[in-house]
């Protein structure tokens, strides 16, 4: 299988890592340097905490504190 991965911060690191450990074709684009960026701002992702009533109100509520 053949992966490309865009952004090459911790995240999409370890995803070609973890992919490559799998057996994957992977490539990392970066239009910086490796680690260079900061994978905080990015718009996307994958959020696991809401994946349940009781997680969105422990997210909610730490957002408050």
């Amino acid at each position: 299988m053949k992966i490309v991965v865009i952004g090459g911060g911790i995240v999409g690191c370890s995803s070609a890592h973890y992919l490559a450990e799998r057996g994957a074709d992977v490539v990392v684009c970066e239009r910086s340097n490796i680690g260079a960026g900061s994978t905080e701002c990015s718009a996307g992702g994958i959020r696991d905490q809401f994946s349940t009533p009781v997680n969105v109100e422990l997210s909610l509520a730490s957002v408050r504190v």
